[in-house]
């Protein structure tokens, strides 16, 4: 069960409420960011009967998430859900806005959302990192309820995926992520390299729960965004509307070839975020990110260096240099077609 009041939260979250609104002069979303984000915005053919939304709160990505909520017709409610990063709730799942006060995945976004759409009602809230699994799925049961009595509400999940790792490594994890978005792989949530797996997993259950297929608009990252060649720490996005119809199934098997022994990434991250592991020591200080697929493999190769503390990715000239000495492409990405 819950612990906090259900009845009073969920009729706060779900029912309305008296709603939520920040003015778009803030200190997560400045009005510049605002300004530039929808003026450079894409259309994306998001379906008139989109349900759920999967934006970033990483606002590198303003143009994507203006493009994708003004593509996306306007509901009257929007229920926002959002990692409760600096674990300010008390509860597992917290709509106090004194609470939320910091909390950049609600303010950074209401400005966005308050721009698309103007006048809908929003209702945000937290989820703990450690929210347990009976009430996850009981938030599953009342949001996917709601959406079911109130046709013109929508939920946006609010999901970072890929963190701190370089580029070519991030998009090897969103080769999995996007796999498992697809394949509605709700199951594995906790599998995948982002940074709510909760969250995912409720907006993953409610889709199935409504019966809805998701459409990925648009899958970025920081560094590509902002044109960075040398630095390492990235953030990836996945923007994805969910409408009526039936998830694909799994189309890639994803596999890390590494070397034993431990690799030194933050949060240990590069060590999951696809499907297995192979420890194979291939002699050349070198990894392999693989993508089998009924049409092709895609090889991810990743020069590294190894030191007391274990294996480390090698970036910038240090692997545009090994790359070359191994004739590899510069990307480091090779696609063996079947």
């Amino acid at each position: 069960m819950f612990g906090f009041k259900p009845v009073f939260i969920i009729a706060v979250l779900l029912l309305g409420g008296t709603g939520f609104s920040v003015s778009a002069q803030n200190r997560f979303a400045p009005a510049f960011v605002l300004e530039t984000s929808f003026k450079a915005k894409e259309v994306y053919p998001v379906p008139k009967d989109a349900r759920i939304l999967i934006i970033p709160h990483h606002l590198v990505a303003g143009r994507e998430i203006a493009s994708l909520l003004a593509s996306t017709p306007a509901p009257k409610n929007v229920f926002l859900l959002s990692p409760d990063h600096f674990s300010s709730g008390e509860e597992f799942l917290t709509t106090d806005s004194i609470r939320q006060a910091d909390e950049h995945g609600i303010h950074g976004l209401v400005p966005f959302i308050e721009q698309a759409w103007p006048g809908a009602q929003i209702v945000p809230a937290m989820l703990r990192i450690d929210t347990p699994t009976g009430t996850r799925l009981e938030i599953t049961q009342k949001i996917s309820s709601e959406l079911i009595r109130t046709p013109d509400s929508i939920l946006i999940a609010t999901i970072d995926f890929s963190h701190y790792l370089p580029v070519f490594a991030a998009d090897f994890h969103d080769e999995y992520s996007a796999d498992m978005i697809r394949s509605l792989s709700c199951d594995k949530a906790y599998t995948i390299e982002l940074d709510a797996p909760g969250i995912f997993e409720i907006a993953c259950m409610t889709a199935r729960r409504l019966g809805l297929a998701p459409t990925i608009h648009a899958n970025t990252n920081s560094l590509s965004l902002m044109k960075a060649e040398i630095a390492q720490d990235s953030t990836s996005h996945f923007l994805v509307s969910f409408s009526p119809g039936a998830p694909a199934e799994r189309q890639t098997k994803t596999t890390f070839i590494s070397p034993p022994g431990k690799w030194v990434s933050a949060e240990n991250r590069l060590e999951y975020g696809f499907d297995a592991r192979m420890d194979l020591d291939l002699d050349m200080d070198l990894a392999i990110g693989m993508v089998e697929s009924s049409q092709h493999t895609i090889l991810y190769f990743m020069p590294h260096k190894t030191t007391d503390q274990g294996h480390v990715l090698l970036t910038g000239s240090e692997r545009m240099k090994r790359l070359s000495e191994l004739g590899l492409p510069g990307s480091g990405v090779v696609t063996l077609l079947k």
